[in-house]
């Protein structure tokens, strides 16, 4: 029997404006659902204010749930819609932990994504 770990892909988008960065900061920290963590927050200044708005994107980080199979196939075919799949066998946790690793070293971590995945980050041209 395959045991794999999965949780919910439930995103929430929440306008915020403010003074500055740490006023943006504090307005997105007060509005945080509970079970859910900030995973982007770009923010935008119109010409000629001081005012800062921002989109932060919350994303559900609570209540894993377990599936069981007898195959990775079958894993596969049991995972709910709008659940990710967060470990599965073969992929060990010493492995995972790794390739996190590597990815924020080299790469952007991609956490709004449905998977695991990496954004490479832009390297500059060395050709003239």
């Amino acid at each position: 029997m395959l045991t794999a770990a999965i949780r919910r892909t439930e995103t929430i988008t929440v306008a915020v404006a403010g003074e500055g960065l740490e006023a943006i900061h504090a307005a997105l920290g007060a509005v945080r659902p509970e079970g859910f963590d900030l995973v982007s927050a770009p923010v935008a200044m119109k010409a000629g204010t001081t005012a800062i708005t921002a989109s932060g994107v919350f994303a559900r980080r609570d209540e894993p749930e377990e599936i069981k199979a007898e195959t990775v196939e079958q894993l596969r075919e049991l995972l709910p819609g709008g659940y990710q799949m967060l470990n599965w066998p073969g992929l060990s946790s010493d492995l995972y932990t790794r390739m996190e690793l590597r990815c924020q070293a080299n790469m952007t971590l991609n956490f709004a994504s449905a998977h695991f995945g990496c954004s490479p980050k832009p390297v500059p041209s060395t050709s003239r």
